[in-house]
């Protein structure tokens, strides 16, 4: 799961608020690639914020250290995410994140100084780990907990949970994929409607995002297909792709085909690939 939200997130990077002119010029073929017309500050193979943030998470669930009801997990996943930044910085984020991230270095002033009203994706973009909690009630909770530290909004929280049921559905092989949002529905709202708003791209709040990502599921066949599907909504398609792929990497109804030269060119630094296969099979145990 983490792999592959790791490479569809690094893959989406490279053609973050492109043109959908040039998106169809150079979407040929699933290769990382910087493009003349909207060169990009990431290094194509590297991934961002998306998914740094969502291996902030998964780190926390591992150590499960407390109840995740008490307000205190508030200050811990706020640690953990200054944590992750500092000890690997890089690009991706919100210039105003970026900035608040690296003018703050532990969890306490972290929950003190930040504003979490934001209707934006970045509760949903890292949510996928939490669809692994067995316990619908607990999943929800653990959602509404994380979503609530930097997106304490109707908006934030809502499309945080779909992302994370999305998972859940797959993972736990609760139906087929053409019965998701039928059962999507009866624990969240949406609204297919909010796509017909976004003819030119998917921009960054979270329903946008997450319905984006819902779509081209339900469309594609295998996950190279969804790869492509996804970046051709143009906006933000680091984070569609990231939100799809978590709970694709589960669906038996399609094709696992993730291409070996993303893996292959997907970043393997100190918290690259190799970081990332480890923890997710020690989350998936």
């Amino acid at each position: 799961m983490l792999l592959e939200i790791a490479v569809g997130d690094a893959f989406g990077a490279c053609y973050e608020w492109t043109d959908r002119w040039i998106i169809k010029k150079y979407l040929k073929e699933l290769r990382y690639i910087t493009l003349e017309e909207n060169p990009s500050l990431i290094k194509p193979g590297n991934y961002t914020d998306d998914t740094q943030m969502t291996l902030a998470l998964a780190e926390l669930m591992l150590e499960d250290k407390k109840d995740w009801k008490n307000n205190y997990y508030h200050y811990e996943l706020a640690q953990k995410f200054v944590e992750c930044f500092h000890r690997d910085p890089r690009r991706g984020y919100a210039p105003g994140f970026y900035l608040f991230l690296l003018n703050h270095k532990n969890g306490v002033d972290f929950v003190h100084d930040i504003r979490n009203n934001s209707n934006r994706s970045g509760a949903a973009m890292r949510a996928s780990p939490i669809g692994l909690i067995a316990d619908i009630e607990k999943l929800k909770l653990y959602s509404e907990i994380q979503a609530t530290l930097t997106h304490d909004t109707e908006e934030g929280k809502d499309s945080a949970l779909c992302a994370a049921l999305m998972t859940h559905y797959f993972r736990y092989n609760l139906g087929k994929k053409s019965d998701l949002v039928e059962w999507l529905q009866q624990n969240v709202r949406v609204d297919f409607t909010i796509l017909e708003r976004c003819k030119e791209y998917i921009p960054v709040e979270g329903w946008p995002c997450v319905t984006a990502a819902l779509d081209a599921m339900l469309r594609s066949d295998s996950l190279s297909e969804l790869l492509v599907n996804c970046v051709n909504f143009a906006g933000d398609t680091d984070t569609i792709c990231a939100i799809a792929m978590g709970p694709a990497s589960f669906c038996k109804e399609m094709k696992q085909d993730l291409p070996q030269n993303l893996i292959d060119g997907l970043e393997n630094g100190k918290y690259g690939r190799d970081y990332i296969i480890e923890l997710d099979r020690k989350l998936l145990k």
